[in-house]
This record gives structure tokens, C-alpha cells and sequence, in this order.
């Protein structure tokens, strides 16, 4: 864990920013008293996968339903069925 004065978030936040998002801890004071605390936000290790670029979210079931033609079956289920069986 890191301690910075106020005017150094303010300096050089980006740089700051971007050590707490690698999992980085920085108090911030405000003339020598500790007045917060930056944490990375607690994420599963899924969506540290997704955000890293390492696995893609799934499509939503009914994307995945809409994407695929229908097929109009002359004769019942249970005979197409039977056909593909044999």
C-alpha cells in the first residue's frame, strides 16, 4: 500500500488510476491525515477474464434461438423422428 498526498492524485491521476486497476492500494492524505483509501473493485475471475480480453461473454439464449431458420415439418415430430432413426 502506497500513501500520496492529495495534490499528487490530483497531478497525476491516470498514472494513479491505472497502478490501482493492476490491483494496486494508495491512500490519499490531506495535510498528513489519511482522508481515503483507492481499492480496485472486487471482481469475479470471470470478469477479470472478459476485461482482459481473454474470454468473450456468451450470447443471451434467445440470440443464440433467433439466429437459427425454422423449418416447417410437414408430417408429426414423431415420424421425422422415426425417419431419421431408421
Amino acid at each position: 500500500m502506497r500513501t500520496i498526498p492529495h495534490r499528487e492524485l490530483r497531478n497525476q491521476s491516470s498514472k494513479i488510476l491505472d497502478e490501482v486497476s493492476k490491483g494496486g492500494v494508495v491512500e490519499v492524505t490531506n495535510h498528513g491525515e489519511v482522508v481515503a483509501v483507492i481499492v480496485p473493485p472486487k471482481r469475479s475471475r470471470y470478469d477479470l477474464l472478459v476485461a482482459a480480453g481473454h474470454i468473450h461473454p456468451g450470447i443471451e439464449k434467445n440470440e443464440l434461438w433467433a439466429a437459427i431458420p425454422t423449418i416447417g415439418l410437414p408430417e408429426d415430430s414423431i415420424v421425422a423422428l422415426d425417419e431419421l432413426r431408421s
